[in-house]
């Protein structure tokens, strides 16, 4: 009896770590959805800039001239009243209300059948393109979706309940991972096909293509299953928001409404571009420029230019920085620490941080607070020293770009980045893709009419 209850254990555990090999190792799930859209005939005035880095300001005068953008959907508290801030559970109504609006107007569509999606921006004569489709959101869960930011509990909470008022996911996640050849070849030929839809604007194109072909969409489905990992680039607290709406207890949605996937937009690295996210520091923690500078130079070779151009960094360790009206580039001394724990170089950001923010300036990279405004590198330097001369800042300070053999390593690493320490691109424009909750359940949609035909 003992010996027939050793095997048993024996089975047990073996069964348990054939398990967890199997978990551990690996295998991203994606699945094709039914996308609310555009209508094609309006798409160039419905899609939006990216909400994300429009001032609520920007945002209302943008809803003020376009009745139709998307931005109503995005940043619904541009119809709210004054006090209604965004993530405010107002805000969330009105944007389930607006999305229906959209709906019942034939500007917003849903497809008629399951497909994956491929976005393609066209700039400056490159064309970047990716997978837009559902992905498991177990796979963040179980860690083979990787973040490199922290996750603020509050702000998950806020944007959870926020998607759920709206019923909808209104902006994929941007997600990446390391080049699959097939996969790329896959994409290559759908692209070499007429696109679904295509408008230009702020001198790029935005192009779409719709897969509906099962074959093509198992096959894509089963080059991710031999992906092991995925990173998220843009979308932290969305991933965290829609991980924690898995539980049904927690959610006044309908059983039948699935949570186990949530949208994406899945592009490889070399389709990929990070840019750097400048800063701007509204005040010198009662400290005068010569004082500033002075510290600067225990630490790095400084040296005025005469233009913001000149102060573009072309390496690690190397700064822009605009002080009261002069521009200088920093140089990181070589004496100079510039390796953490694990001999992985740091980032400049925390190369500064540690010298001259935190010790000098009392500026918490990790949790910023309204001292700290934050630009695009793809704005250029330029655009710093024009906010500092419209609101008398004192300082900003242009970043090199992380490389992204560097951000993975880290990221495997399980290091965290500080909040806004990268750009990528490209943006995908809210509006050209939206995942309803309504759509995947069973209940009868609330709107007039079936809406599906795809362009």
């Amino acid at each position: 009896m003992k010996n027939i209850d050793f095997l048993q254990t024996i089975k047990s555990l073996m069964v348990i770590f054939v398990m967890h090999i199997t978990t551990s190792s690996g295998a991203i799930m994606i699945k094709p959805f039914k996308a609310c859209r555009a209508n094609n005939s309006l798409v160039g005035l419905i899609a939006c800039h990216d909400y994300n880095i429009l001032s609520l300001e920007q945002a209302k005068k943008i809803a003020q001239t376009n009745p139709v953008s998307f931005v109503h959907i995005a940043r619904p508290e541009v119809d709210c009243a004054e006090e209604i801030k965004p993530y405010d559970p107002e805000a969330g109504a009105k944007g389930y209300e607006n999305l229906q609006e959209f709906l019942h107007d034939n500007l917003l569509r849903h497809d008629k059948e399951p497909s994956l999606y491929v976005y393609g921006r066209i700039k400056n004569n490159r064309l970047q393109a990716g997978i837009i489709g559902l992905v498991d959101v177990n796979e963040y869960t179980s860690g083979n979706i990787k973040r490199h930011e922290e996750v603020i509990t509050s702000k998950e909470r806020k944007l959870t309940l926020y998607t759920e008022l709206q019923r909808a996911q209104v902006d994929p996640v941007l997600l990446l991972h390391e080049r699959n050849e097939e996969l790329s070849n896959l994409i290559e030929k759908v692209i070499n096909q007429a696109p679904h839809q295509a408008f230009y604007a702020d001198r790029t194109a935005h192009v779409v293509w719709a897969i509906r072909d099962k074959k093509t969409i198992d096959r894509i489905c089963a080059l991710f299953k031999k992906i092991n990992t995925l990173y998220i680039a843009d979308g932290h607290h969305r991933t965290a928001a829609a991980s924690s709406m898995k539980d049904h207890k927690k959610r006044n949605l309908h059983d039948d409404v699935t949570h186990d996937y949530y949208m994406a937009g899945i592009f490889p690295f070399d389709q990929v571009t990070i840019s750097s996210y400048n800063r701007i520091f509204k005040d010198l923690n009662n400290r005068s420029k010569d004082e500033f500078l002075q510290e600067l130079q225990l630490y790095f070779e400084l040296e005025a230019v005469t233009t913001p151009h000149k102060a573009i960094p072309h390496e690690p360790n190397v700064f822009g920085i605009y002080c009261q009206g002069s521009w200088y580039k920093a140089t990181l001394k070589k004496n100079i620490v510039r390796s953490n724990h694990n001999k992985t170089p740091m980032l400049d950001i925390a190369v500064l941080s540690s010298l001259i923010l935190k010790p000098f300036l009392n500026i918490d990279i990790y949790n910023p607070d309204d001292r700290t405004e934050f630009v695009g590198g793809i704005w250029g330097l330029d655009a710093l020293e024009k906010n500092c001369r419209e609101h008398n800042w004192p300082l900003a300070i242009a970043f090199f770009p992380i490389r992204s053999e560097t951000f993975s390593a880290l990221v495997n690493e399980g290091e965290l980045m500080p909040p806004k320490t990268t750009w990528f691109e490209p943006k995908i424009r809210p509006g050209l893709f939206t995942y309803t909750f309504d759509c995947c359940s069973n209940e009868k949609l609330p709107y007039k009419q079936d809406v599906n035909d795809t362009p």
